[in-house]
């Protein structure tokens, strides 16, 4: 009888890859994934940069190990909310803040509120202010 010790595929000597998505890793290099968890939605396998990635309008979220959906607000985002959207990457209907481009919001405010779309910048704007000193 000739007892054979299996390893996790994910270690290598005990070390665990980088990346808390990654299956398999280059026992050499362990930033270099070659094949991402199983099971987990909206993630994929990026050849070109070894790595695992979630689709285009999700966000990795390493708490919960997975890929979630952005806010509807956003095409694409790294994290949750209207505020974390990358930048020229709102949803249709929502424009960018021209200060905060990471934050889309569904409409500009009110003049009162002193905003405006810019239909040139496709982005909602301050109003400028003169100051008047007495």
């Amino acid at each position: 009888m000739k007892c054979v010790f299996v390893c996790d595929a994910r270690l290598h000597r005990g070390i665990a890859c980088t990346d808390s998505f990654c299956e398999s890793c280059n026992p050499h290099n362990l930033t270099q994934c070659y094949a991402c968890l199983s099971g987990v939605e909206n993630l994929y396998y990026d050849p070109a940069s070894y790595s695992c990635k979630c689709l285009a309008g999700t966000y990795r979220d390493e708490d919960g190990g997975a890929c979630k959906v952005c806010n509807y607000l956003c095409k694409e985002c790294d994290g949750p909310g209207n505020s974390r959207c990358l930048a020229g990457k709102c949803a249709a209907q929502a424009y960018p803040m021209l200060t905060l481009q990471t934050t889309c919001i569904y409409m500009c405010r009110t003049s009162e509120d002193n905003m405006f779309l810019d239909p040139d910048l496709g982005a909602c704007k301050c109003t400028l202010f003169s100051l008047h000193f007495l």
